[in-house]
């Protein structure tokens, strides 16, 4: 199971952060290598500072791809029960 966090930007989209499990040091509990991980990020990405997140499961993000094979990136949005959701309105205009 593979964790990640959501933060919504203040256009309503979101941007994912992917802790990468090779930098996780041999010390650490789970939970000091995502809490390290993520500070490391806010640090370099100070847009993300004091934004609302949510952290998941990788799983739990919605499908990049729709059937018809366009992907769905761009329509994401904050949900803060799961972290992401397609916005339909903006799903509808995926070229």
């Amino acid at each position: 199971m593979a964790q990640c966090r959501v933060y919504e930007l203040t256009d309503g989209s979101v941007s994912i952060v992917y802790p990468v499990p090779e930098n996780r040091r041999s010390s650490e509990s789970l939970t000091d290598w995502l809490a390290r991980a993520y500070a490391q990020t806010e640090q370099r990405m100070p847009q993300l500072q004091g934004r609302p997140f949510r952290d998941t499961d990788t799983d739990a993000l919605p499908k990049r791809k729709r059937p018809d094979g366009k992907n769905t990136r761009d329509a994401w949005s904050f949900d803060p029960e799961k972290g992401a959701k397609i916005d339909p309105a903006k799903a509808d205009k995926i070229k």
